[in-house]
């Protein structure tokens, strides 16, 4: 490819194409599309701006399209977006202690703070472990929509279960959430065990900044797939890897 961008007139343009879970830098150098004008400047890229890591998963990809060059689930746009929101995150400081209560001023703020980032809260007031999940997937880049609590059954009196979101960088679904207290098997196998009682079919597990291990993910997998569950991921490592069980 190099090669036949030496002998090409049209001078390729190339570009760095990140993958989910990406760090700041990388993000923010691949928002800058097509800008590089040889591979090798591509590559280095993140050498210069101090970004070099043994596991940068980056794809250097060129194009000879005149004008602005497309790819498709590449979008430059979207990427300077999660990096305005990487670079807010690193602002955020975690109350001291035990978290206060949801309606307290402090979360409010951190939920509103989210509306310049595209997250839309259906005007709910999110539980503080809601906004730090709604806050890793933004880091990730991904694109979530909340969804407004069921209005009560007149006839049960009861409000019957729904989803939490609706996860619209992936499959426009609508999913539910569970935070386990732990990452330990039976903490999530618990949560999901919840889910399938209320027939929920697309769940993700949020395990918050503890890391997914094999054994775990292994567990979850002997114990979900056999069930009645349509799709199960993992967020782990405080929205750093997205782990699809089914």
């Amino acid at each position: 490819m190099i090669d036949a961008d030496k002998r090409d007139p049209k001078k390729a343009r190339w570009a760095r194409v990140p993958s989910g879970g990406a760090c700041k830098v990388c993000v923010m150098l691949a928002s800058k599309g097509f800008a590089y004008r040889s591979a090798e400047a591509a590559a280095n890229a993140g050498t210069l701006a101090g970004s070099s890591h043994s596991r940068c998963h980056c794809q250097i990809v060129c194009s000879w399209a005149k004008g602005h060059p497309e790819l498709a689930g590449y979008d430059p746009a979207a990427l300077r977006k999660q990096w305005r929101f990487m670079e807010y995150r690193d602002t955020i400081t975690e109350p001291a202690g035990v978290d206060p209560p949801k309606a307290d001023p402090y979360w409010r703020a951190r939920q509103a703070a989210l509306r310049q980032f595209g997250f839309d809260g259906a005007g709910e007031v999110l539980e503080p472990g809601e906004i730090r999940f709604v806050e890793r997937m933004l880091h990730r880049g991904e694109r979530v929509k909340w969804l407004a609590t069921p209005s009560l059954d007149p006839v049960t009196l009861m409000i019957p279960s729904g989803k939490d979101f609706r996860w619209l960088s992936r499959d426009g679904g609508e999913w539910q959430l569970k935070s386990p207290a732990s990452a330990k098997y039976s903490s999530v196998r618990r949560k999901i065990g919840e889910a399938l009682a209320k027939g929920q079919a697309d769940v993700i597990v949020d395990l918050g900044g503890e890391t997914l291990t094999d054994e775990l993910a292994q567990a979850v997998a002997r114990y979900a797939i056999p069930r009645n569950i349509r799709q199960l991921v993992l967020l782990s490592g405080d929205g750093s890897t997205l782990t699809t069980i089914k």
